[in-house]
């Protein structure tokens, strides 16, 4: 950390030397920031003054300045719901981060010259927003810029600093301005590049600048900013002046909070130096606090060896409230209060953010990319060389979570299976993006994070693979000297890589730059067969490849067959693995080449079959014990699971399973999952063909990535007070991208029980297609929207009803083909703040009544749900949700519905009264009693984070046989709602208990418990 006085730094910097917090080149073209920021936290803002000195070092003169200032962005017309969803696939309320007012940016004044705040002598220049990017203003200089040429401006200016999480602004005790001030955007030959603000990734693309200059917080405050602290000066009325060491970055953050504690340690780097690394965080959050300080000290100097010399002599890590888990600056990192709260046992993933986000130090910040249109070249290469680092420390796939002995049987998260979950259903649904495009052209994370980071960092992998370990490491310090704070584009690194390797590799890169990155195609390899040739005469092994003891014996012939059946022929290797866990040694080189190919070493041939089929021929020392294509996993492969000889699949037999066993998640990606043991289910949604209840019991299942979940199972019904037995299964993207096959079977083999009557053996299932228009990013509710074509049988599962209209008649069985349709936007989905919910369904097939008839059944839902309006204070907060529900059904003499249970009308069970035609109105508000609480259990692998008190009327009436039975019910009930994390930030649900009782029939007060609110 530097203690130097503000005017050496001014000299420093004014003469062109590099600067001591970057032992790196530093181009003396940059543009120079001299900031002084005053976080006027009292008043919710932050005001500023900085002086701007640019050199164009383009051939194109210039009479305009473009400065890039995101403050300005508000979000446009119609665009919160990309928004609130965004946050959701984040696991964050909606209304914890946007501010629709927006706007948050105010320019008072920009002068020509340097200005000191005092004296305004300087000439005040015209400025405008550009058209088509609300975030980008142009400074009218009144005259040419040349080449060479420099030019100084003065920006005053505000930034109002909402009580949101995000970039600016500032939750529970922590403030933050972050990717904020004014900056210079990108200039070149080919003009000015200014690129607009997106609020859900980093479209930065601007030049690194040199920094100088004060920050004024209340004096209680605890500052992380980019630079080292260099001085710090009490000043009147509470308050205190930080001046900052100079500085080189590509922005410059500032954060501070009062309730910050400062955790230090040092790290020692391959050039000599010792590295300060500063963590400000909460005092509750001391230990990943040291963690991460831990994990910073061991990525380092590993990224050093591979990149070159780390630009700072200090480091820092800051604690906030930004709902990305973690995010790069110049010189810090963010990591999301969410993040330090997550359970001690799962260090594996803050291990792999953290790295992730302080590799960024090289690949964004040293070397800038254009993060709006190349956002791989950064995230892609963070990613690969984060996956690398944590492949040299754990070996591939380890585990996020380290359970305690005893508990390992408990689902776990693996990090290949984490990166792999969302490229897979990409891949699978048919939309899986190139890695370079516009931000907006990826449509929303998921789409981001599978080009840009996971076929981006794929990308990488794949040109170390064309280089070789050494010569990709060589290329890349070279690279990143070259670049060293200034701008690479993806042309660059084509140009860089044909340079290095030779002009007469240039049509190939050409070719791999076109598929890999701008193009969609994969490869798919597979092994098809594997022989052991009877036939073929005993071969010798040469002296060099002889059986372990040293001894010459006769060799195993081994022949395989390959295929390779999708767009790019990328060449790969076909490993043999002798003993396990040895790293298949023996590799042989196949595609894209038809020709024939003979190598000496171990007798190998390579015989091309037609396009896409080779036979390998090799002899081994002995029998194999795998045969694997492209066995470190280095390309895009559609499928892994077809890449090896011997598929086997992952068994876990466990003592308690539920529906988190089943997910992209917590299986391997290339292999069946299957998973045995007692089993609880519960279902947080309605299907119309009939319902699945919570079922505790024993189940088998059967889990692959985005190809099946299924199972059989026996267990006890609570709802139904019965014991089934059943099967269930979901065909993904079969037989289109976008569609779904599946079924479900059950026999009740027990009960009902518990003074209630019904069919003592009673049986359903269905089978259904589903189109899937928009898919939900929860990992146990249903797509947001969809369409279900389905074909149902069932017996009467309903208790028999207390009360009868004259002349109903309860159906032994019906048997109906229907179609479906919902759509899903509420916000979030496990405690909406705002949305509503459509159902409709049409159902038409026979029924056994008094005889076997035909009936044709409807059934439609609308609900919604909305907060009431900022402003309000505490009752900001209150929710106010409704649903209605009307559903009948011919013949009307059937009863085949009950008006009843814990999701329709709450005053009543499933017997009180049963009909053919029904209708429901329930209100409800909710109220919050306890909000942001950090009540965690089990080492933070649950934590409560929000309590509601839901009060409600649900109002109703069913008929059978063209008459009211028992006339309309009004119930009145509380509830209350508890809104879960899993795992911090992993998964959310609100789990829900209710009371009701109808005030209009003697009938008892009804307890119900489920998961996610009943509309």
């Amino acid at each position: 950390m530097f203690r130097i006085g503000a005017t050496i730094l001014a000299t420093i910097f004014s003469a062109g030397a590099a600067v001591a917090t970057a032992p790196v080149p530093v181009p003396d073209y940059l543009p120079r920031y001299d900031l002084h920021v005053v976080m006027d936290l009292p008043q919710e803002k932050a005001t500023f003054r900085q002086t701007i000195t640019w050199t164009n070092h383009s051939q194109l003169p210039t009479d305009i300045l473009v400065l890039n200032f995101y403050p300005l962005y508000r979000i446009p017309p119609g665009g919160d719901l990309l928004f609130a969803k965004t946050l959701e696939l984040l696991r964050l309320s909606p209304n914890a981060g946007i501010d629709k007012e927006g706007h948050h940016g105010n320019i008072d004044a920009i002068y020509a010259g340097a200005v000191d705040g005092k004296n305004h002598t300087g000439t005040g220049l015209r400025y405008r927003v550009r058209e088509n990017n609300q975030t980008s203003l142009a400074v009218e200089l009144g005259r040419p810029v040349g080449p060479g040429e420099s030019i100084t401006v003065t920006v005053e200016g505000s930034i109002r600093l909402p009580n949101k999480q995000g970039r600016w602004g500032h939750w529970a005790g922590i403030t933050y301005l972050t990717n904020a001030l004014p900056v210079v955007a990108y200039y070149d030959d080919g003009g000015w590049h200014d690129a607009p603000f997106i609020p859900w990734h980093q479209p930065f693309w601007n030049e690194a600048g040199k920094y100088t200059g004060t920050i004024v917080v209340p004096d209680a405050q605890k500052v992380a900013c980019s630079a080292g602290l260099a001085s710090e000066t009490p000043l009147p009325g509470g308050w205190k002046q930080i001046t900052i060491a100079p500085f080189v970055g590509r922005d410059f953050a500032i954060l501070c909070s009062a309730d910050y504690q400062e955790f230090k340690t040092s790290v020692h780097v391959p050039d000599g130096r010792d590295i300060t690394l500063r963590c400000l965080a909460l005092p509750r959050h001391e230990f990943y606090a040291n963690e991460i300080l831990r994990i910073v000290g061991e990525a380092i100097p590993t990224y050093c060896k591979w990149f070159g010399p780390f630009p700072y002599d200090q480091f820092t890590i800051a604690e906030s409230y930004f709902g990305w888990n973690g995010n790069e600056c110049a010189g810090l990192v963010m990591i999301d209060e969410r993040v330090f709260d997550m359970p001690k046992l799962a260090v594996g993933y803050v291990e792999y953010l953290v790295s992730h986000e302080t590799c960024h130090q090289w690949w964004y910040d040293q070397v800038g990319t254009n993060g709006y249109s190349e956002t791989f070249m950064d995230e892609g290469a963070a990613t690969y060389f984060t996956h690398r680092l944590l492949d040299c420390k754990h070996g591939k796939n380890n585990p996020f979570l380290n359970w305690p002995d005893g508990l390992k049987w408990l689902p776990n998260i693996n990090r290949e299976n984490y990166r792999y979950a969302s490229l897979y259903g990409a891949i699978r649904r048919g939309d899986a993006p190139p890695a370079a495009g516009d931000l907006p052209e990826f449509g929303h994370l998921i789409g981001l994070f599978s080009g840009a980071y996971d076929r981006g960092s794929k990308v990488f992998g794949m040109i170390e693979n064309r280089l070789g370990e050494d010569a990709f490491f060589d290329f890349n310090r070279a690279l990143v000297k070259k670049y060293s704070f200034g701008m690479l584009q993806a042309r660059d690194l084509k140009r860089e890589l044909i340079a290095y390797t030779g002009p007469q590799t240039a049509a190939a890169w050409d070719d791999f730059f076109e598929k890999w990155v701008y193009g969609r195609g994969l490869t798919d390899w597979s092994v098809d067969k594997v022989r052991f040739p009877a036939r073929d005469p005993p071969r010798q092994l040469r002296p060099e490849i002889l059986a372990p003891a040293g001894n010459p014996t006769n060799g195993v012939r081994v022949e395989v067959q390959v295929s390779q059946r999708r767009e790019i022929d990328e060449p790969t290797v076909v490993g043999f693995q002798l003993a396990p866990g040895d790293g298949f040694p023996v590799r042989i080189p196949i595609g894209p080449s038809q020709e024939p190919m003979r190598g000496a070493e171990y007798d190998a041939e390579v015989v091309p079959n037609g396009p896409g089929r080779w036979t390998v021929r090799v002899t081994l020392p002995s029998r194999p014990t795998q045969i694997s294509i492209d066995p470190d996993r280095v390309l895009l492969d559609a499928n892994p699971g077809d890449n090896q000889w011997i598929r086997t699949p992952r068994v876990d037999i466990v003592p308690l399973s539920d529906m988190l066993n089943e997910t992209d998640l917590t299986s391997d990606y290339d292999r069946w999952n299957i998973t045995a043991g007692p089993w609880i289910y519960g279902n947080s949604y309605y299907d119309p063909w009939y319902t699945r209840t919570t079922t505790a019991g024993a189940r088998i299942g059967a889990y692959r990535t985005q190809e099946y979940n299924g199972g059989l199972y026996v267990g006890y019904r609570p709802d139904y007070q019965d014991v089934v037995v059943g099967t269930d299964g979901l065909f993904d993207h079969i037989p289109f991208p976008r569609t779904q096959i599946g079924y479900n079977f059950e026999q009740r083999v027990g009960g009902p029980f518990v003074n209630t009557n019904g069919e003592q053996s009673a049986t359903r299932g269905v089978v259904f297609g589903r189109y899937i228009l928009n898919y939900s990013s929860s990992l146990y509710l249903p797509p947001v929207s969809y369409v279900d074509l389905y074909t149902e049988y069932q017996d009467n599962f309903l208790p028999y009803a207390r009360n009868n209209a004259a002349g109903a008649i309860r159906p032994d069985w019906s048997q109906l083909t229907g179609l479906h349709y919902r759509l899903n936007l509420y916000t979030p989905y496990w405690d909406p703040e705002r949305g509503f919910w459509v159902d409709l369904f049409y159902g038409g097939g026979v029924a056994q009544l008094d005889s076997r008839q035909t009936t044709h059944q409807l059934r439609g839902e609308l609900a919604g749900v909305h907060k009431l309006p900022d402003g309000l204070g505490f009752w900001s907060d209150v929710k106010l949700a409704g649903r209605v529900v009307a559903q009948g059904a011919v013949p009307d003499k059937g009863e085949f519905y009950a008006l009843g249970g814990s999701n329709l009308f709450r005053g009543f069970d499933l017997a009180e009264r049963q009909g053919s035609a029904l209708w429901v109105a329930n209100a409800e508000v909710r109220v919050p009693i306890l909000r942001d609480m950090h009540a965690n259990f089990l080492d933070s692998t649950v934590g409560a984070r929000n309590l509601t008190l839901a009060g409600f009327y649900d109002v109703g009436n069913i008929y059978a046989n063209g008459q009211s039975v028992n006339g309309t019910a009004h119930a009145l009930g509380v509830g209350f709602r508890l809104d879960m994390a899993v795992f911090s930030f992993i998964e959310r649900a609100t789990l829900r208990f209710d009371i009701a009782k109808t005030i209009n029939a003697a009938t008892p007060v009804q307890f119900w418990f489920g998961v996610q609110h009943p509309f």
